[in-house]
């Protein structure tokens, strides 16, 4: 199981955690909301490949910042391929 916390005072968009923890789990702090999903801006709180590695990070995060916006999100495809996902 890797499991990471990044620096807090590591800003970044949405679309660069996609390039930075590629097929990762992402707990996110939203500081800047956008239009545009991959352009909102924040800090990374945690990534791992297994998404049970946030609970943990996402429940300290809500207990101490109820009212602050979180974003948890797979940064990567959903199904690769030739896979069609009926929802």
């Amino acid at each position: 199981m890797r499991r990471s916390v990044a620096r807090p005072d590591d800003e970044m968009t949405v679309a660069d955690v996609y390039e930075r923890f590629p097929d990762e789990w992402v707990l996110m702090h939203i500081t800047h909301p956008h239009g545009d999903y991959r352009k909102e801006r924040g800090r990374v709180l945690a990534h791992s490949p297994n998404r049970e590695d946030l609970y943990e990070p996402h429940d300290r995060f809500r207990t101490g910042h109820p009212s602050e916006l979180a974003a948890e999100f797979f940064a990567g495809e959903i199904a690769p391929g030739r896979v069609v996902v009926v929802l």
